[in-house]
């Protein structure tokens, strides 16, 4: 299935009211309903089962990525957090029961949780989906509204995003902005109550000083190193093909893929060959021409 939906910027102008809609559908309520949450997760769930092969055209066309890794690795795992979420919605809305000193116990004492507001989610273009629709989920089960920014980076992938969130999800509450730099300044100085934010260190730098002068929190998702750590004694033909695996799947833009590795020299030397090994049984010779096996 391929697509053919381009992504258009959003223009900035509208942006403002973007804002002033999610704040009114909030201020009504609506999103504290738990039975709205469980329809938003219900649907969302909906969208990655029926849109999977759509989805992964897309990212297909952004990146050449295999449609098995955009089955597994985004739609695959957003099902199942929509699933886990859904069976325990209900007791994490609960207000948590807290004790207290011996002067106050008399006193009924709890926590009560509540929504933020408006949340603003920035993906990343690396797993397109998986990065922007997973802290979405998040917003919804706490009773948010939301604006979804995909990454400009995956052009097609985020034009995707955009189309089915509309087409399943309440755009009362839930909106997506497609664009890059100006439109992501707008959202950051907008009216927002927390930021979810995945990508670069650089860029992470930049939204969580914009939003820490406005003491708004914001969660930072920026990567980092992997190191390996093999003993002399580990297994080393397990040990070449994981190491094999992770760095190549998605090929290899992957925040928790094998950055390097940490042995001594009797197990490097049997290391190599079984890595050389792993990757021609995944690959063969010409891993520019062949179609990638997927090993589980």
């Amino acid at each position: 299935m391929s697509t053919k939906t381009k992504m258009t910027d959003t223009p900035v102008s509208s942006i403002e009211g973007i804002f002033k809609d999610l704040r009114d559908s909030f201020k009504s309520g609506k999103t504290k309903s738990v039975a709205w949450r469980k329809k938003q997760l219900e649907q969302l769930y909906k969208m990655c089962d029926e849109q999977k092969e759509f989805f992964a055209s897309a990212a297909h066309t952004d990146f050449s990525r295999p449609s098995t890794e955009t089955y597994l690795f985004d739609c695959g795992v957003i099902r199942n957090e929509c699933n886990h979420i859904l069976n325990h919605i209900d007791e994490w809305v609960k207000d948590e029961a807290r004790s207290d000193s011996l002067a106050f116990a008399t006193m009924d004492k709890y926590v009560h949780p509540e929504p933020y507001g408006i949340c603003l989610i920035i993906g990343a273009w690396n797993y397109p989906f998986l990065l922007t629709l997973s802290p979405l989920i998040g917003a919804i089960s706490a009773g948010n509204c939301a604006i979804v920014k995909p990454s400009e980076l995956a052009p097609n992938s985020a034009a995707a995003i955009a189309t089915m969130i509309e087409r399943y999800l309440d755009t009362s509450c839930i909106r997506v902005v497609l664009g890059a730099i100006d439109q992501t300044q707008a959202l950051l100085n907008g009216n927002i109550d927390h930021v979810f934010y995945t990508g670069s260190t650089m860029v992470g730098k930049i939204v969580s000083k914009t939003v820490a002068e406005r003491l708004i929190p914001v969660v930072l998702e920026c990567g980092g190193k992997s190191p390996v750590y093999i003993a002399d004694d580990a297994n080393i033909s397990v040990t070449a093909k994981r190491l094999a695996w992770g760095k190549t799947v998605n090929c290899g833009q992957t925040c928790l893929a094998p950055d390097y590795v940490l042995c001594s020299k009797v197990t490097e030397n049997r290391l190599i060959p079984e890595i050389v090994k792993a990757w021609r049984s995944f690959f063969t010779d010409n891993a520019m021409s062949s179609i990638p096996i997927v090993i589980l």
